[in-house]
């Protein structure tokens, strides 16, 4: 089922904005799998791996987006 809905929301956003929506989907399911599935679904403790991998999502959208400005 979940494999269904990520291909489902690559395809979707490949329609509708073209590859580079691929960044944005990517850290969506970074943060949607660490925090909304991990945390409150099953109920796992925050540990550095979570903290790291929203950090990381969060920069690669700030440089993501400085780079289309550039162009």
């Amino acid at each position: 089922m979940g494999l269904f809905f990520t291909y489902l929301g690559f395809n979707l956003l490949y329609r509708t904005f073209g590859a580079s929506a691929y960044v944005y989907y990517a850290v969506l399911s970074i943060l949607t799998t660490s925090f909304l599935v991990g945390m409150l679904i099953l109920r796992e403790r925050v540990n550095l791996y979570h903290v790291l991998a929203g950090i990381t999502s969060i920069v690669a959208i700030i440089l993501f987006s400085i780079g289309n400005r550039l162009r």
